[in-house]
């Protein structure tokens, strides 16, 4: 029995595991997901799926519009037969068919400077989305990092726990043989108590950040999420001024936010010269094909009959007979009257525009104001990209610095706690100058990884700068 049981718990076991594995996501996994399921991110999808299907209408706008029309008409009473214009007092069925063209030759140019408008504007809405994504990449990667920091964190004070418990069981062997006093009996159990307390603070620091991660990326909450480790070592690349002036010449037009705010400017110079184009006068031409059926209509003919003209003298025997001409109707088919009353038309309409109480003119310096603003959003997109840049580098170095200070300063506090460890056990030290190096070296620990962290983040954002992928 358990050899036919065995196969399918070994089984159960690998896909449990199995799909666990798959929660564990490195930091390109959270970003794709995120980049599919972020709710900000799928708005600005739906932009420039908006600004897409605007730019299509306008493009569309420029070709002739034709439409077709057919009317039944039950006419009873006295009534002016259209087909025949004559007056009727029998009830009638009429067809009306029409088919109306319309083309404008000319008009400023108006419709065509649309349609660069509102091209412009697609590719301002896609560079917008492309921005909103590269914000999304940066964000998953900051939190991220925080997770692997409160990870890291998490890991020490554990070590700190772990070593807290070593020493209340010394403490308390010692007590109970007489070898130390109560005093000291509580201080270890209070440093203990603090460290667990410090524990369960940054394990629900590290659940808290978990579920903003999800949240951001919109992943189902109540599914198990893992995040992979990093070679810390292998993020960083020195950069020095040269690749921060290289960044700021060659990459600052390169940026979505400036591209974009480019985008927009052009999309408002040509809405400026569209609304120009409404002082020209507008030539267009228009065609219509158009028939009619009536049911009155009537085809006429003349037959010769041979009937009695008269007699011969007096004689009412003999009878004389000749050729008489009769009128004879007969109704017209559906299909013969849509050939017959089939009529074409074609006509040019000329519109000078001569005064419309100044709207025109005020319309145009909107345009026109809209359009320099338009010029300074650019102008400014480019300054505070510049100085993104700058920041960036600046504040990549100021994290190195940081990192490098803190090197320095975890191995000082390390050498010093194992001093002080050595004085303890000896007997040579208080508890409280122990402990307070004990905390210094734990307060350097936590120092460095959170410099290191920073430092990490801060070299890829300069890194995005430098038009480089978000990647660990």
């Amino acid at each position: 029995m358990l050899r036919k049981i065995l196969p399918f718990f070994i089984l159960f076991l690998i896909l449990a595991f199995g799909s666990y594995a798959q929660d564990s996501l490195n930091l390109k996994q959270c970003i794709s997901f995120a980049l599919e399921h972020n709710t900000q991110l799928l708005r600005s999808k739906n932009d420039l799926q908006q600004a897409s299907n605007s730019y299509q209408q306008y493009r569309a706008n420029v070709l002739p519009t034709i439409n077709g029309s057919a009317t039944n008409n039950f006419d009873f009473g006295r009534t002016i037969d259209p087909a025949t214009n004559q007056f009727s007092n029998q009830a009638s069925r009429t067809n009306y068919f029409t088919l109306n063209g319309d083309w404008v030759i000319f008009g400023g140019f108006q419709k065509l400077y649309q349609v660069r408008q509102y091209e412009w504007n697609k590719d301002a809405s896609a560079q917008s989305l492309q921005k909103v994504m590269d914000d999304v990449s940066l964000t998953i990667a900051n939190d991220y990092l925080q997770i692997l920091l409160l990870t890291e964190k998490k890991g020490q004070l554990a070590n700190l726990v772990k070593s807290s418990e070593e020493n209340q069981k010394k403490v308390n062997i010692l007590f109970d043989a007489g070898g130390t006093t109560v005093a000291k009996k509580y201080e270890a159990d209070a440093q203990l108590a603090t460290d667990q307390y410090n524990l369960v603070d940054i394990e629900n620091q590290l659940d808290k950040q978990y579920l903003g991660l999800k949240q951001y990326m919109n992943y189902d909450i109540t599914k198990p999420l893992k995040i992979q480790q990093i070679n810390f070592q292998g993020q960083l690349f020195p950069y020095n001024d040269e690749d921060a002036a290289k960044a700021i010449n060659d990459r600052v037009s390169q940026l979505p936010a400036v591209k974009a705010a480019r985008s927009q400017r052009e999309s408002a110079l040509y809405a400026w010269k569209a609304i120009k184009g409404t002082v020209y006068p507008k030539l267009s031409v228009d065609a219509s094909l158009h028939s009619i059926y009536s049911s009155q209509y009537q085809s006429y003919s003349v037959e010769t009959l041979i009937e009695p003209i008269g007699i011969l003298g007096n004689d009412q025997t003999k009878i004389v007979y000749g050729q008489v001409p009769v009128a004879v109707t007969s109704p017209v088919g559906f299909g013969d009257q849509l050939s017959q009353n089939f009529g074409q038309t074609i006509g040019f309409t000329l519109n000078v525009p001569i005064f419309n109480g100044l709207q025109t003119k005020y319309n145009i310096q909107a345009a026109k104001i809209t359009y320099a603003s338009d010029d300074l959003l650019l102008t400014d997109a480019e300054v505070k990209a510049k100085n993104d840049i700058y920041q960036a580098y600046e504040g990549m170095n100021a994290a190195r610095k940081k990192y490098e200070a803190g090197t320095l300063k975890l191995k000082s506090q390390e050498a010093l706690f194992k001093q002080s460890e050595i004085n303890y056990n000896a007997g040579a030290m208080t508890f409280f100058d122990y402990n307070t190096a004990r905390n210094n070296f734990a307060n350097a620990e936590s120092d460095l990884s959170q410099a290191k962290y920073e430092y990490i983040f801060q070299t890829k954002v300069f890194e995005y700068y430098l038009g480089k992928p978000v990647s660990f």
